[in-house]
């Protein structure tokens, strides 16, 4: 999944004589929470204006330039082919700058990050104006704030309008979107490889979470089941699973937040929550079954686990979004339970998804009646039927 991230003045434009004339501190905070762990496409003079001229820590450096040089700590590539295949494999890959960079790899992105700063600054480089282009959206707006400069800006994200097939294939998903909202999620954030659509069922793969989404008819266009898929299906494509591939898997309610706001009420809030460190990672790894460190970092890096601390700074417990953009990974160890944390760190993890302008949905393990009675109280609701996870 290719993504750009870029911060442009009222005009579009990125800079003067290869820096940025006006930066704000809150868009460098910004890029570093967006981007971490993962890959990034950037040209080399832009990495001359890093800081040191070195590549970024915590990244894995892509530099797209026509020179025949080596850079210590990056892959050199030389055309957007040997770019695209180089970041081949990686769940998110920014595309970071300069202008020429942009214009050469902006066909190949779905999603644009965009810090747009109230200022109009000379500039002799400028971002494709998305608000002129009509293949482009609008996907989230942020509020306006305001620099201790004085500058005002706002974050924002575009994405690209979905092609007509992923336009059906919302729609098809849409008619029972509660028990399908995994799938609509990833037709939304542009992550979905559509396989096969017909008037009763469809087949789609997540390039992020690597699920394929099998609903109605969808099993019996599979052709030969990929080696270690992970599937979600309804019953009718689980069935079809099972007999004809021998594919087992474990049945769970589906529940979703239909409103727009987070829940109101509920206790004033008392945690800290923030990524955790790397010492709270080793600890949540120590204790959570379902993912490996490499798997635990990656979900931080990418914005979507969470550790708890109390007012004495205790690390209370951790919860996070999977990678399919489902709630999950909650814990609240033993000796600070009952105490409330946990429904907080739902309504903490409810208004993060809330604010990313999606639908917050989970799945439920049927005897699992601590969780249920919690979603059920926070006001999700289940949707009709289950769904199944099959290996």
């Amino acid at each position: 999944m290719i993504e750009a991230i870029v911060a442009v003045y009222g005009d579009w434009g990125i800079g003067a004589g290869g820096t940025q004339p006006v930066v704000v501190s809150a868009d460098r905070k910004h890029f570093r929470d967006v981007t971490g762990g993962s890959a990034v496409i950037v040209g080399r003079k832009t990495l001359a204006d890093f800081p040191g001229g070195r590549p970024l820590k915590n990244r894995d450096n892509i530099v797209l330039t026509r020179q025949d040089i080596a850079i210590e700590g990056a892959k050199v590539v030389h055309s957007a082919e040997e770019a695209l295949e180089a970041c081949a494999g990686y769940d998110r890959v920014f595309v970071i700058g300069g202008e020429s960079v942009y214009r050469t790899l902006i066909p190949y992105v779905c999603r644009v990050h965009v810090t747009k700063l109230d200022c109009v600054p000379r500039s002799d480089a400028f971002f494709p104006d998305l608000d002129a282009d009509p293949d482009w959206e609008v996907e989230n707006e942020g509020e306006e704030q305001t620099d201790a400069s004085g500058v005002r800006f706002r974050f924002m994200t575009y994405v690209r309008r979905l092609a007509p097939e992923y336009e059906a294939a919302l729609r098809w998903l849409r008619q029972d979107a509660l028990t399908r909202m995994g799938a609509v999620t990833s037709v939304l954030r542009r992550s979905a490889e559509l396989l096969w659509l017909g008037e009763d069922g469809i087949s789609l793969r997540d390039g992020i979470s690597r699920i394929h989404y099998l609903f109605g008819s969808g099993a019996e266009h599979l052709g030969e089941a990929p080696a270690g898929a992970l599937f979600v299906a309804d019953a009718a494509s689980a069935e079809i699973l099972g007999s004809r591939y021998g594919l087992s898997g474990r049945r769970f309610l589906q529940m979703c937040y239909p409103a727009q706001t987070p829940p109101a009420g509920g206790a004033e809030a008392r945690l800290r929550i923030a990524a955790p460190t790397d010492g709270e990672l080793a600890q949540i790894d120590g204790v959570y079954e379902l993912e490996d460190l490499d798997g635990l970092r990656r979900d931080r890096a990418r914005g979507g686990l969470f550790a708890a601390h109390d007012a004495e700074g205790a690390f209370v417990g951790y919860m996070g979004i999977h990678s399919d953009g489902s709630m999950g990974i909650l814990e609240v160890f033993p000796e600070f339970r009952r105490r409330g944390y946990a429904e907080e760190l739902e309504r903490f993890i409810l208004s993060k998804i809330l604010a990313e302008g999606r639908t917050p949905f989970c799945q439920i393990a049927e005897d699992n009646a601590a969780s249920l009675a919690l979603q059920r109280k926070l006001g999700l609701v289940e949707a009709p039927g289950y769904v199944w996870y099959i290996h």
